[in-house]
């Protein structure tokens, strides 16, 4: 059973029937991993006084997803690789918050691991994504 929707320009990789490329398409998934690691880039600074301060530059969220396959074929979890695999925006369901969708950037380098040495067919694949603000 999915949890997390995810849309996004199929612009790569299209699967037959072929996808409109200038439309949404949803692909449901069920993550079984949805963890948040917040990067901060900030400048600290103490003078000779004593007094600290931070200059806060930017605080970006990450989340590193996993899912299996489920419902959707590898050749639908390959066409969403390819095409946002250049850092173009797409949307997901946040799993923390189910009503709040997400402009994310794919970040790093997805990974496509069988799940299992039995399951040859089965993969679980992995990303990481940076929400957009």
């Amino acid at each position: 059973m999915s949890n997390t929707s995810i849309y996004f320009f199929p612009k790569r990789r299209l699967i037959t029937p072929a996808p409109a490329t200038d439309v949404l398409y949803q692909i449901d998934v069920t993550l079984t991993e949805f963890n948040l690691t917040t990067e901060i880039k900030s400048e600290e600074n103490t003078t000779l006084a004593g007094v600290y301060s931070r200059s806060l530059y930017s605080e970006i969220d990450r989340y590193s997803c996993a899912c299996v396959e489920g419902e959707n074929t590898e050749d639908k979890m390959r066409m969403f690789v390819s095409s946002v695999i250049e850092g173009e925006e797409f949307f997901m369901t946040n799993l923390d918050e189910s009503d709040r969708l997400m402009t994310v950037q794919l970040t790093g380098r997805p990974q496509r691991q069988r799940a299992s040495a039995a399951d040859v067919g089965d993969f679980r694949y992995s990303f990481t994504v940076m929400e957009v603000v």
